[in-house]
């Protein structure tokens, strides 16, 4: 129970004295629920025996919009927290959703009486607000908790009866009790702070790539474009220049790359349109077979990721941003699928921390849908702290999942060049799809950068550039892979390709 004392978020682990707190703050939510119409129904039978609309000095028509604003505000403010934070959710309320989607009448009861169970055994302690938005969220909720309640008492304490007083400052108690433990039990103040910087450096980020130009790669960049995949993959993983002039001549509009002022190529990402369901008829698939074959199906309608590559000391300089803008543009204006092989670089450090708690480290396949929950059943309740339980617990795939990217299958030697050389096959689906072609260009065009901003950084961990050092001043070295392990953290490598 020691962690309930230093107001720990998230890891409020049972009871103290023979209190389960737990419980307690689960049950006070739904009874301060109930007071609420218990202290309206107290209000309209007054109003019926005196014939009055204001029983006790309290104007009830004034009351009723005040609840029924708060208690719309209380319903969506619930909900979007609970979303946000879907793993304070019994394992029982997913069934109570899937039951709703059924057309079976029986399979509605179901889910109602499910969802019931869930309400109450909500660990509503357990939340971990770790954005400045569901902190908000949580004070806008208990706000309007109270708002109708002070109301009453302000307006009608001197009319009100001992019992009506007694309900209605047993009711504002439970509110302002739920808010001060909300406040110390589930505020992670540091993962705030963290993500206002986050924010401020996305930010900086869009205003750089402002400055930055990017566009299809020139003949007379392949030199260039080697010389910046051998910077941020290493020597052994960049190809022959003619390799990279093969690319531009066979789909020139799939090579592109974002450029300083100077005309010096910064960043580069490579993409070929792909007969995806040919590859995927297969047993099993590589990098090399999807890369040797670039520009071989102009006229599909998926797009496969190649690489992406920003070298570390052009990683705040904005290019990385540019150049996926111009990925997105050309995903979004002739594509329907965006496929491509994500590494799982987490996965050597998980292990280790595997085999040192005496556990058999997961499959590759095991692996891919490992959540942050799983990991702490395992490890322990203080891994990943700030992080929430339903995250997949390798942070390249929980990035790509928040993108709304959908993991297709695992190959165990999709990289020959890595360790370890397996890949796992994202797609995501393009939302405009079901537009014209020249509609959708058009508002790429237009809207581009905000449909960027919005689907690739917003309200999303980690984004696709590390927080690096500007080209010319000293790059300040990351911790080893082993001091990593060491303290427990998740190594992360390169972006994937």
């Amino acid at each position: 129970m020691q962690a309930l004392r230093e107001g720990r978020p998230g890891l409020v682990p049972g009871a103290l004295a023979g209190v389960d707190y737990r419980g307690v703050a689960n049950k006070a939510l739904l009874l301060g629920l109930i007071l609420y119409f218990v202290v309206f129904g107290y209000l309209v039978e007054r109003s019926v025996q005196v014939k009055t609309l204001e029983p006790y000095g309290v104007n009830i028509v004034a009351y009723s919009a005040l609840l029924i604003v708060a208690e719309a505000i209380l319903t969506v403010t619930i909900i979007w927290l609970f979303a946000v934070e879907r793993s304070v959710w019994p394992a029982y309320a997913r069934d109570a959703v899937l039951s709703f989607r059924t057309w079976n009448p029986l399979g509605w009861l179901r889910g109602l009486g499910l969802a019931v169970r869930s309400a109450w055994n909500l660990s509503i302690l357990d939340l971990r607000l770790t954005s400045r938005l569901t902190l908000w969220l949580a004070r806008v909720n208990r706000f309007a908790a109270a708002l109708p309640l002070v109301y009453l008492l302000a307006i009608g304490y001197a009319g009100l009866s001992v019992v009506g007083l007694t309900i209605v400052s047993a009711d504002i108690a439970i509110t302002l009790g739920l808010w001060a433990a909300l406040e110390a039990f589930a505020v992670d103040r540091q993962a705030i702070a963290a993500h206002h910087v986050e924010q401020v450096r996305r930010n900086r980020l869009f205003r750089m790539a402002g400055r930055i130009t990017a566009g299809p790669a020139r003949m007379d960049e392949a030199e260039q474009i080697q010389r910046i995949e051998a910077l941020a993959w290493g020597e052994e993983h960049a190809r022959a220049v003619e390799v990279y002039r093969t690319r531009i001549q066979n789909y020139p509009r799939g090579v592109l790359v974002a450029r300083g002022r100077s005309g010096r190529v910064l960043s580069v990402i490579m993409a070929t349109p792909y007969d995806v369901q040919e590859v995927l008829r297969r047993k099993a698939i590589n990098f090399d077979t999807i890369a040797n074959r670039f520009g071989g199906a102009p006229g599909s309608r998926a797009l496969w990721g190649i690489t992406f590559s920003v070298p570390q000391r052009y990683a705040a300089t904005g290019a990385g941003t540019a150049a996926t803008l111009e990925l997105y543009k050309l995903l979004v204006s002739d594509f329907r699928d965006f496929y491509f092989g994500s590494r799982i670089p987490d996965y050597p450090a998980m292990s280790d921390q595997f085999i040192r708690a005496g556990v058999a480290p997961p499959s590759y396949e095991a692996y891919a849908k490992l959540t942050v929950a799983d990991v702490r059943v395992v490890l322990g309740q203080d891994w990943g702290i700030g992080r929430k339980g339903h995250e997949l617990a390798d942070k390249e795939l929980e990035y790509y999942r928040a993108l709304s990217f959908r993991q297709v299958r695992v190959e165990p030697a999709y990289y020959l060049r890595d360790e370890p050389p397996v890949g796992i096959i994202m797609v995501r689906h393009n939302p405009l799809a079901f537009l014209p072609r020249w509609l959708r260009a058009l508002l790429i065009t237009v809207a581009g950068a905000l449909y960027l901003r919005a689907t690739l950084y917003g309200n999303k961990e980690g984004d696709a550039e590390a927080e690096q050092e500007r080209e010319g001043e000293p790059a300040v070295l990351p911790p080893t892979r082993e001091e990593m392990v060491e303290r427990g953290t998740p190594v992360l490598a390169g972006k994937a390709d």
